[in-house]
């Protein structure tokens, strides 16, 4: 687990709510733009929707998703029935009446907290309506999102925890999956299918809110993941984790300073490195235990002058033989609460 690029969240109980969803009364609302009322009642419908519902349920249950609007063909061409407005707007009708949504607690300064702190964010849903309605909705109840893409699994054919809509969110953001986080509330579809594509889960578990789809079988994640049950746990996460990142760069971070020839003393001084030049061209050397080119220099042994060590080293390093040497000044390097001293030399 490292500091997340970013976050990637389910839609449903994760960062919005459905409270007293009820397609019933999604139904009666769209009555009125019936063109075509006679024999048609909206108890009608209720029962040839839960009969088509439950006939398509197999398909869900094995991972593939049917579009609302492809879903509406059937239901409402089958009862023979025609609108005075268009499929969209009926969709967005049903949904708004069957529950108007609600934010999840804590979303907005959950969201407030990543927009400020740099994190990009996008959305995956296992959802029947439309990509289309649900960016809408997201946009309605979540003005100050800044998603950059929003899966629908209606648009994409198949339902998590399908690997294919996780790395379809992957090559979206250009990211690897180590630099993405991916919060839900569904064990399967969330937490398991998202540690499927390599990506860190987050298991949002709000158990205050009211949840018809919460996943009652009992199954835990066998996968690393965090587990939270409000987003202020997840923003206290991140600021830990942001802070403990910045506490252990200001450990490994190397401070270099250069002072006057004479200005430390000469017992201080353990390293001599030297800057020189031949026909006019700056000296090199490769290191042998590392793949970068440095100038000569080195450990100053016992009982060697700097000058005597600055020598050995630049004929050791370069095989130069003759050569005018001069001081040039003494630096230091601290790293770690450590500080050691070298001198600089040119030739």
């Amino acid at each position: 687990m490292k500091y997340p690029k970013m976050i990637i969240f389910d839609y449903g109980n994760t960062l919005i709510c459905e409270p007293g969803f009820d397609t019933s009364k999604g139904t009666k609302a769209i009555f009125k733009y019936i063109k075509n009322k006679k024999d048609i009642t909206p108890e009608l419908i209720i029962e040839k929707d839960r009969e088509l519902f439950n006939l398509i349920g197999s398909a869900r249950n094995a991972g593939f998703e049917i579009h609302e609007h492809q879903y509406l063909n059937l239901l409402y061409d089958y009862l023979g029935i025609e609108f005075t407005v268009s499929k969209s707007e009926i969709e967005r009708i049903f949904w708004d009446n069957c529950s108007y949504g609600a934010v999840m607690p804590g979303t907005d300064k959950m969201i407030d907290f990543i927009n400020s702190h740099g994190i990009r964010s996008g959305v995956i849903s296992n959802i029947a309506f439309s990509g289309k309605a649900l960016e809408n909705r997201i946009n309605r109840l979540l003005p100050n999102n800044r998603f950059e893409f929003v899966i629908a699994s209606s648009e994409y054919a198949l339902r998590k925890p399908s690997k294919y809509l996780f790395e379809t969110a992957l090559k979206k953001a250009n990211l690897s999956s180590d630099d993405v986080w991916f919060c839900g509330d569904n064990v399967t579809a969330d937490v398991l299918g998202a540690a499927g594509a390599g990506i860190f889960p987050v298991w949002y578990e709000e158990t205050n809110i009211e949840n018809p789809w919460r996943d009652k079988s009992g199954k835990l994640p066998d996968c690393e993941h965090l587990h939270i049950h409000s987003w202020n746990e997840l923003t206290d996460v991140l600021s830990n984790f942001q802070h403990e990142t910045n506490e252990k760069s200001e450990k490994d971070q190397c401070t270099i300073k250069f002072y006057e020839p004479d200005s430390v003393p000469d017992e201080k001084l353990k390293f001599a490195v030297i800057y020189s030049e031949y026909d006019g061209k700056h000296i090199f050397c490769r290191h042998k235990e590392r793949t970068t080119w440095e100038i000569p220099g080195g450990h100053r042994e016992n009982g060697e002058t700097i000058e005597d060590a600055a020598k050995r080293e630049l004929y050791e390093e370069s095989g130069a033989v003759k050569f005018d040497l001069r001081p040039d000044c003494i630096y230091s390097v601290t790293q770690k609460s450590s500080t050691t001293y070298g001198m600089l030399f040119y030739a």
